[in-house]
């Protein structure tokens, strides 16, 4: 099963997209959430972008704040991501952790249909929202910086 979003700019013209599926189908422009993944009533709809090599964050639940990169699609299309996760919730250690996001949150994001997104794309630089400052912060905190 492929969702409509993931349909939507036709077949796939390189071997090794998924059933067929663009990288374009990827970048989901105009979802209606905020910074921190919450379905935003109102303000500025933003863009969830999860194609190969784009930088993602989870913004809640016990990892938030952990940063990844998106590292491709399995043969159904869903996303993989590789999040740097505390081992511990104590320690400052990280690790390298394989994370799936289905298609269907992907379609879920487009129709608005969940309260919250899994993950989310750093914050732009010129996004001064409270939301966008809110995600920074997470962010910041989740690995702190190395002593000097």
């Amino acid at each position: 099963f492929t969702p409509p979003v993931l349909r939507r700019n036709g077949p796939a013209t390189s071997a090794g997209a998924p059933e067929g599926i663009q990288q374009a189908n990827y970048l989901l422009d105009q979802v209606g959430y905020d910074a921190m993944g919450r379905r935003a009533r109102l303000g500025v709809p933003t863009n969830l972008d999860l194609r190969e090599g784009v930088d993602v964050v989870i913004p809640s639940g016990m990892h938030a704040g952990a940063m990844g990169e998106v590292v491709g699609t399995d043969r159904e299309g869903n996303v993989k991501v590789r999040m740097n996760l505390r081992v511990k919730k104590s320690s400052s250690f990280v690790a390298p952790m394989s994370m799936v996001v289905g298609t269907w949150w992907l379609q879920a994001a487009v129709d608005g249909t969940v309260p919250t997104l899994p993950v989310v794309n750093p914050p732009r630089d010129d996004d001064s929202s409270s939301a966008a400052a809110e995600l920074r912060a997470l962010c910041n905190s989740y690995i702190p910086a190395e002593p000097r």
